[in-house]
């Protein structure tokens, strides 16, 4: 009982100065699937123990149903190298800062304007850009299949970012290799790499040590879209700035393939989570 309370209080420390608290669950009192409706679950960390992250709501959700759990300390971070301008990004070993980031995106569009359009998709919660950049040949064909890359939804998983920022420098400055140009030719690639930059720059624009996985408003933005099987409001939370954003995109482009990258496990999940197989 003693420890169970230390756990409660040391949960509620941390959430009430973070926003957000990451608790070790096992699943053997309670289904994987109504604990899913409870918390954002992260990642399996041993046969019946679960990663999981709680918000303020949740975790009372949490302690009012008897639920079980352990405090999940976060190591204190590495130091993590930060690029405050676009040159220190070359060698490819920083994080760019929120600024940087941008002029990274729009520097891209400026320099290679002939294969390179950047979109705003809107703004986040704490008024942070969410930006896509357009690539494609501007040939006869305006009937090329669109595919849309999006990155780090959940802001503490910023390694899809890093990602996709390298995916966009390769395309762009090697366009005349064989595989660059078909893809350029045939397809229309949609590349976003911070779909939460607020979850991402929690910590500040020039830092990503302190990354959350939840918006400024504390919610799970991958949990927050219309859910064919659970409705419009499958996490009970009213729909994000940044979630109609990324719908209002979808709908205007009419992507026919999405790809949303994550961190934490190697898994793929199509089309939905909420249908399994037999």
């Amino acid at each position: 009982f003693s420890y169970a309370q230390s756990n409660i209080q040391r949960a509620r420390e941390i959430v009430s100065n973070r926003g957000e608290v990451q608790l070790l669950i096992n699943t053997n009192n309670i289904s994987l699937s109504n604990l899913s409706k409870i918390v954002s679950i992260s990642n399996r960390q041993s046969k019946d123990s679960w990663l999981c992250y709680a918000n303020k709501k949740e975790l009372e959700t949490l302690i009012n149903n008897n639920i079980s759990f352990t405090v999940f300390e976060r190591k204190t971070p590495k130091s993590i190298s930060m690029a405050t301008d676009t040159s220190m990004m070359s060698s490819w070993n920083k994080y760019p800062t929120y600024s940087t980031y941008v002029q990274m995106m729009q520097g891209y569009a400026q320099h290679y304007s002939n294969i390179c359009k950047l979109d705003t998709i809107g703004y986040s919660t704490d008024n942070r850009l969410l930006l896509c950049l357009k690539l494609s040949s501007n040939n006869q064909n305006q009937n090329k299949p669109k595919f849309f890359y999006s990155s780090s939804i959940h802001g503490d998983e910023v390694t899809g970012a890093y990602l996709m920022l390298r995916l966009i420098d390769y395309m762009l400055k090697n366009q005349q290799d064989t595989r660059v140009s078909n893809l350029l030719n045939n397809m229309q690639i949609f590349i976003c790499p911070f779909a939460n930059p607020d979850g991402t720059y929690a910590g500040g624009n020039n830092d990503v040590s302190e990354a959350t996985r939840y918006n400024a408003n504390y919610i799970d933005i991958n949990r927050n879209f219309p859910d064919p099987i659970e409705g419009q409001h499958p996490d009970n939370n009213s729909t994000q700035i940044e979630t109609q954003a990324f719908m209002n995109y979808a709908i205007n482009n009419q992507f026919d393939v999405n790809c949303n990258l994550h961190g934490g496990s190697e898994v793929v999940n199509y089309p939905f989570d909420c249908w399994t197989s037999s």
